[in-house]
Formats: structure tokens, C-alpha cells, sequence
């Protein structure tokens, strides 16, 4: 039996922590002179004076040295807008008043902030003299500001982070989620090239020593921000007031050259108050693994995860995000899975994965509560995706939302959406269920869709897309549509879906409310009813397009709810051409397509793809 890379990276990781700390040492922050002692406050500041002073505060000797960061209190911008103030404790004045340094940039009744110690100089110490492969680091409760070193050096990278990681082989455990919290720098400023930036919290950056397993567990990653999701989520950053998606602002970051870290564990962690990726990759051509436990992505402003590495994400909370996660396939090189996670409140869409190459290992999206309220957004989006299995998931939308996406803009790859299996889902509430809306490289290819449900508003297309929309061997079987009027647009190019007749859905209406010459075409689906015909009515199948109708595609005219009790003339052809056929009422006629013609002689069509679906 072949074993999955997950459950070899799982059995490997058991044996690390079993090991204890007999390749490592056990090691408590507060021993090494850490303090968890990050404060609020209100200040009152006046411009170009160092001196600040707080009546929320008790300030003290221990309080020199620790920093301080004030919101608008900084150097002006323009508009009237400033910079936040990232200063250091120089002085203390008495109970309530302090000397800062930098000074105030802004004259304020009360700026709103908070202070403490940074660690970040003793945590990157800390985990970069790791020997061993497996070092247990204790945080114990309490608030950890780190700060990264840029907001004091105006000669360093935005992007050097606060604390920057060259090796694995460490446990970094605190007392819970809400217990123990590392706290990032929340406050923005100017940095190189005139970019705004928070700063990230944790950077691996390669190349790495010393490559034993990562693991964070039980504690929570903050962003310093009040509000990490705003109404805001243009990037880079505003270099005028801060608002956005803030590219340098992050929990968990990778980057530098190869190698990097080969795994990390992410157990019992909450991710929250970021004004970008809350956890991510910024390297190519690299393919590392990360597993995901128990975690909680909220508050934030653009995506929860974003890492372009083999992953495993299960049990997790994904809400209050722009998106729950970015993914591009390029460099994976081991099955991924996404499941058992519950993700709601979402400003604009779900999951977006592209990158894909027509040999990407499949990602398995599978037993997951989806909410998706974002009028026009999108659920899972792609552009584009490969071997991509979406599986008995709950999908929870708003009207004018799109459940699935395929081919979606944004195109970023090489390849096509190919080998799609989208089956055993539940959807309630969406206009569109299932678009594929790319054309050119961004078409669709190999897409099964299988023994789904439906339901929403009394209109609903289950399977559609654009005009110009390109797909080919797309099938359609077994799904349960309870819509009072679905619609299947189905008409491809260069070939329809092949929607079978094991389908159940209200079937489509045809119509003849001006006695013309009427069409009935697969593309809109295999059952069509004629309930309103005239006397001199007449019908025709489809056959303009006959290379873009798939070969056993079905069509089934039922004429036995025609409201007037009326037959009508049948040509199997578009054209007109060959003998047409007297449709009594009452009467329900299958045709077949065998290449060329309508026949009704009966065709098997080549369901060779659905042997990739398994519930």
C-alpha cells in the first residue's frame, strides 16, 4: 500500500515530540529576561515635545527602555493624516508623565496605544541558538510585544521582521490561546522606498541549518491592531494614512533562498488582528510541508494562509478574513487536504488556488461549513487549478454569490483547470452554483460534477458561465437540484457538458408563446418539457454546433404537461432535414446524439471520467 506524504510526515512527527526534550533543551522565556507585559493606554502628546503623559498609566523605573507606540502620533503625512509614533522609554517624569524618544509628531488629547517590553531581541537570540532537534521553549501567560528592528533602524529592510528564524529543531509552547499572546508591532510607518509597513512577526528565511521539525502550540500570534479586516483592501498599504492590505504586516513568514524549513506544526494557534496575510511564503521552487491543527484565522485583512507549500489544514477557524486562503499549486509536490474546517463572515470570497501544472498532486477540499455572504464573491475560485477534489462540503451563500468558480480572472500559470471533481456538496442559497468562466488558458477541461445538492432562489443556474467560456469534457450526473426553476447553461466551447438524464431538476420549459419555429437544446440541459404549444407548433433539436455536442448526450421532450392538450411537428434537426416527428400529447421521446444526427436510437456515452469520483 502506498503511504500519503501526510501520514508519513504525521508518524515522523509523533516520534519528534515523543522524544521530549532528550535532542534539546527546555528552556522557560522568563528565564532568558522575556517579559509578557504589553499595556494599554491613552496618552496626551504635544508636538515636538518628548515628554507624554497618561492618567491610565502608572509608570515606574522598570518602565525605561520598553517601547511605546501611539496611533496618529507620529510624523505628518500630508492631508492631515500622520504616521503612528513608535518611541522608547528614556525617562520617567513621575506616576503619570514620561520622556520619549523620538518626540510626538502630532498634539493629541488622547492617543490611544500601548507599551511594553520588546522581546524580539531575546526570542530571535533564543530560537537561533537552538542546538539539537528538539528544543522546548515555554512561554508562560501574558502579552509579548516584538517589535520589528526596522521602526528603530531606518537603514533596515521593512521586511526583516521581528523575529528572524535560520533553523529548526524547537517546540514554541505557551499556556493557550488566550493566555499567551506574541504581539507584533500594530502601529505603521514609513519605511525604504516610502512604503508603509507594520513590520512581520516571525520570518523564516533561508537557507536553514539545522532542519528538524517546527512546532507553535497553544498560544495566539496578534497583529497589534484594533481592527485587522477593514473596509479597505486595496495594497500595498496607503502611504498617506496606512489603510489596506498591508504587505509587510504578518504572523509567520518564509523567505530568502533554499533550503528552508521542510515542516511545521501549527497546533492550537490563533491568528488575528493582521492587516495582511496572517501566515505566508514569499520563495519559489521550494516545497516544504505545513500542518495546521486547531487553529483560529480571524480578523484579518487580506487571506488567512497563504503559503505555497504541501499542507495539511483540519479543525480550523476560518472568520472575519478578506479570503480564508491563497494557494499557488506550482510547488507543491505532496497531496494537500483541506478538511473539517468552518469558515464564515467573509468580506469577499473563499479559497483561491492557482498555479496549476497538469501534474500537481491532488488537493483534497473535503467536510467543510463553508459561509459565503459576500454579494458577487466567489466560494472556491480558481485560475488556474489542477487535480482539484471538492467533496462533501456544506456551502452556506448569499444570493448573488458563486458557490465554485472555475477559470475565475486573475489567471496566474501555465496550464489550464484541468481534472476537477466536484461531488457529494451541499449548496444552499446561491444564484450560481457552479461557473466555469475562463476561456484561452484559463478554460476548463475534465470536470466532474457528481451527486451534488442544490437549493436557493427560485431561479438557479447550476452549472454555467460566461458567453465566451471554453470547456471540453465536462459531465453532469446524479445531482439534486430543488430550485423551483434550475437552469443548466451548459453550452461550451468547444464542447457542451455532457448533463445526464440522472439528474433531478425541474425541467426546462420550452415555450411556444408566438408560434415560431422553436429550439430545443441540450446545452440547457437533457429534460425539457413543452408546456404551452399553438396549433401549427413547431420544434427543432439542436444540431448547429454538432462538434460541440458531446457523443451520447440525451435529450428528453416531454409533452405530457402541455397546458392546452396540444401535439406538435419535431424535426431532429435544426436545419429541418429529414423526416420530422408527429409529438402527441401526452407523449414524453428520448433522442440520442451519435456523432452527426438526433436519433433515437439509444447511444452510451463515455463516462470513462467518472472513475476519478469517489464519495
Amino acid at each position: 500500500m502506498k503511504t500519503s506524504f501526510p501520514l508519513i510526515f504525521g508518524i515522523a512527527l509523533a516520534q519528534f515530540l515523543a522524544q521530549g526534550v532528550a535532542h534539546g533543551n527546555s528552556i522557560n522565556v522568563l528565564d532568558r529576561g522575556a517579559k509578557g507585559d504589553l499595556a494599554p493606554l491613552k496618552a496626551k502628546t504635544v508636538e515636538g515635545s518628548e515628554v507624554i503623559s497618561s492618567e491610565s498609566a502608572s509608570f515606574s523605573k522598570s518602565d525605561l527602555g520598553k517601547v511605546i507606540e501611539l496611533h496618529d502620533a507620529g510624523t505628518p503625512t500630508s492631508g492631515g493624516h500622520h504616521q503612528d509614533l513608535v518611541a522608547t522609554i528614556i525617562g520617567v517624569v513621575d506616576d503619570h508623565s514620561i520622556r520619549i524618544r523620538p518626540a510626538a509628531g502630532a498634539s493629541l488629547p488622547s492617543a490611544s496605544g500601548e507599551y511594553g517590553t520588546d522581546n524580539a531581541p531575546i526570542f530571535t537570540r533564543l530560537l537561533n541558538d537552538c542546538r539539537g532537534s528538539n528544543n522546548l521553549i515555554k512561554v508562560p501567560a501574558g502579552n509579548y510585544l516584538l517589535v520589528a528592528p526596522a521602526h528603530f533602524q531606518s537603514n533596515l529592510e521593512p521586511a526583516e521582521g521581528a523575529v528572524v528564524i535560520h533553523r529548526g529543531g524547537f517546540q514554541l509552547v505557551g499556556e493557550g490561546m488566550d493566555r499567551t499572546i506574541l504581539t507584533g508591532c500594530g502601529a505603521w510607518q514609513l519605511g525604504q522606498g516610502n512604503r508603509a509597513y507594520r513590520g512581520f512577526l516571525f520570518v523564516f528565511r533561508g537557507p536553514v541549518s539545522n532542519d528538524y521539525p517546527v512546532v507553535f502550540n497553544d498560544l495566539t500570534l496578534d497583529g497589534g491592531v484594533t481592527q485587522g479586516n477593514t473596509t479597505n483592501h486595496g495594497f500595498p498599504a496607503s502611504a498617506v494614512d496606512g489603510e489596506g492590505w498591508d504587505l509587510i504586516h504578518s504572523a509567520v513568514v518564509d523567505m530568502g533562498p533554499p533550503p528552508l524549513n521542510s515542516s511545521k506544526t501549527f497546533s492550537n494557534v490563533r491568528f488575528t488582528h493582521w492587516r495582511g496575510e496572517e501566515v505566508k511564503s514569499v520563495c519559489a521552487n521550494w516545497d516544504g510541508f505545513i500542518n495546521m491543527q486547531h487553529c483560529q484565522f480571524t480578523d484579518g485583512n487580506a487571506s488567512g494562509f497563504n503559503f505555497s507549500f504541501s499542507h495539511e489544514i483540519t479543525g480550523c477557524l476560518f472568520s472575519n478574513l478578506f479570503l480564508i486562503s491563497e494557494f499557488y499549486q506550482a510547488y507543491h509536490k505532496h497531496p494537500c487536504l483541506f478538511e473539517s474546517n468552518t469558515a464564515t463572515a467573509l468580506t469577499s470570497g473563499g479559497m483561491a488556488i492557482n498555479g496549476g501544472t497538469g501534474t500537481n498532486p491532488p488537493y483534497y477540499i473535503q467536510n467543510n461549513d463553508f459561509t459565503f455572504m459576500a454579494q458577487g464573491g466567489n466560494g472556491i475560485m480558481t485560475c488556474p487549478a489542477d487535480n482539484l477534489i471538492i467533496r462533501n462540503n456544506q456551502f452556506h451563500c448569499a444570493q448573488f454569490n458563486n458557490a465554485i468558480a472555475i477559470g475565475c480572472a486573475g489567471y496566474q500559470g501555465s496550464f489550464w483547470n484541468s481534472n476537477i471533481v466536484i461531488a457529494g456538496n451541499t449548496f444552499a442559497g446561491p444564484r450560481n452554483v457552479i461557473q466555469l468562466e475562463g476561456s484561452g488558458q484559463n478554460r476548463s477541461e475534465a470536470v466532474c460534477v457528481v451527486s451534488n445538492t442544490s437549493s436557493g432562489p427560485a431561479l438557479q443556474v447550476f452549472i454555467g458561465g460566461y458567453t465566451n467560456s471554453s470547456a471540453s469534457r465536462v459531465v453532469v450526473s446524479g445531482n439534486k437540484c430543488l430550485a423551483s426553476n434550475t437552469m443548466f447553461l451548459g453550452g461550451y466551447s468547444p464542447q457542451y457538458a455532457l448533463i445526464l438524464t440522472n439528474n433531478e431538476y425541474h425541467p426546462f420549459q420550452d415555450d411556444d408563446g408566438v408560434g415560431k419555429t422553436n429550439v430545443i437544446s441540450v446545452a440547457s440541459g437533457p429534460l425539457h418539457q413543452t408546456v404551452y404549444t399553438r396549433p401549427n407548433s413547431v420544434y427543432v433539436l439542436d444540431d448547429s454546433s454538432p462538434s460541440s455536442i458531446p457523443y451520447g448526450a440525451q435529450l428528453v421532450i416531454d409533452n405530457s404537461a402541455n397546458h392546452l392538450g396540444l401535439g406538435y411537428t419535431l424535426y431532429p434537426s435544426s436545419r429541418k432535414h429529414g423526416k420530422p416527428v408527429s409529438v402527441k400529447n401526452g407523449e414524453v421521446l428520448s433522442f440520442y446524439w451519435n456523432s452527426s444526427k438526433w436519433s433515437t436510437n439509444r447511444v452510451k456515452p463515455d463516462l470513462s471520467l467518472l472513475k476519478n469520483v469517489s464519495l
